[in-house]
């Protein structure tokens, strides 16, 4: 079947995004699938069937538009255009495709995606890490500490986000386009930790303040 691809809405390169809408959307297996379907380009919903059928977990174009439809709404999916083709009876038809908003995308996990009793221990780790490192003598309130760094957490994406919507250089732009996903996240990560400490130096002394 001969077909014409007219893409109207371009991808970005990256998008970065925050918050916990997207983070539990991307807890669905499916979704994470869509999106990984899409990495190579815009796709139609026939052809995300069959992306899908060959990975072994079958969905109807139902279940399809449905995933995509969530995944619009947060803003991770796009229409890119139209494909125009010629059925068997000679007649014109299209097809809606579909892309990601961006080539790259960071959507960070929940810090906390784990049971109480493990966020416990976690916590307590990090008290006596930071205890070590910042030559503290007294214990932290753990629930003070939680909170603190659920907030640098969200500072840290947000400065990601800033960053990446802002910066214009075509060399970060070209290097990026030559990473997958799953060898850039790593680097985006430690990115945003540098970006983070650069802007907001204080974040240590927020720490103590959780210390007796």
């Amino acid at each position: 079947m001969a077909f014409r691809d007219i893409i109207t809405n371009q991808q970005k390169v990256v998008q970065v995004f925050t918050g916990e809408e997207i983070e539990e959307l991307l807890t669905e297996k499916n979704h994470r699938q869509v999106l990984h379907f899409l990495f190579k380009g815009p796709l139609t919903v026939e052809e995300l069937e069959i992306a899908f059928e060959q990975s072994g977990n079958d969905k109807s174009d139902k279940s399809i538009y449905r995933y995509l439809g969530k995944l619009k709404r947060a803003g991770l999916v796009i229409e890119a255009g139209k494909r125009i083709f010629t059925d068997q009876t000679n007649q014109i038809k299209t097809q809606t495709l579909f892309a990601r908003v961006a080539k790259i995308i960071f959507a960070p996990v929940r810090f906390y995606e784990q049971q109480e009793t493990i966020e416990r221990r976690s916590l307590e780790l990090v008290n006596e890490i930071l205890k070590e490192r910042l030559a503290i003598s007294g214990s932290a309130d753990l629930d003070c500490l939680k909170g603190k760094m659920d907030v640098i957490y969200k500072q840290r994406n947000q400065t990601m986000k800033e960053f990446f919507e802002n910066v214009d250089s075509d060399r970060i732009h070209n290097l990026i386009q030559d990473f997958e996903i799953h060898e850039l996240y790593p680097v985006l990560d430690f990115t945003g930790w540098i970006l983070l400490f650069e802007k907001h130096p204080e974040i240590f002394k927020e720490l103590v303040k959780c210390y007796r």
